[in-house]
């Protein structure tokens, strides 16, 4: 699998297990690890005109300053030949259904996984997304 991942959790103990997933069952993946959702944003605009592999985004949605929700909301925003190259699956302790039926939505929110992230809960999300995904619009 050809992925990279970009890592967002204010949490540092569930940064490193989430880290630790990646590398244990991504193999060769790029993981990019980010402590607020305003740093993500900021990295991911800034390196807009860059050839970068597609990307995951594991997303926490509780976090201070920024939310998840409200990252979700700002991408949006982005040019579509930013977006492309992303999909968000949100990773939260919170499953509130009316919330994650609202995200779900977005178009590139591919899934919402239950906190903790466990290896069979990742594994599980790997094999939904083996293959990648195409850049352009589902």
């Amino acid at each position: 699998m050809n992925l990279s991942f970009i890592l967002v959790e204010n949490a540092e103990l569930d940064r490193y297990i989430a880290a630790k997933l990646i590398r244990n069952l991504a193999g060769d993946a790029r993981v990019e690890i980010f402590g607020s959702a305003r740093a993500a944003l900021d990295h991911i605009t800034a390196n807009s005109q860059s050839e970068a592999d597609p990307a995951i985004i594991l997303l926490d949605l509780m976090m201070p300053k920024m939310s998840g929700a409200d990252f979700i909301h700002q991408f949006e925003t982005l040019p579509e030949n930013i977006r492309s190259r992303y999909r968000i699956a949100i990773v939260t302790s919170s499953m509130n259904k009316a919330e994650m039926q609202r995200l779900s939505k977005h178009d590139k929110v591919l899934v919402a996984i239950e906190k903790p992230l466990t290896h069979e809960k990742f594994a599980a999300f790997l094999a939904q997304i083996d293959g990648g995904f195409s850049s352009s619009e589902d």
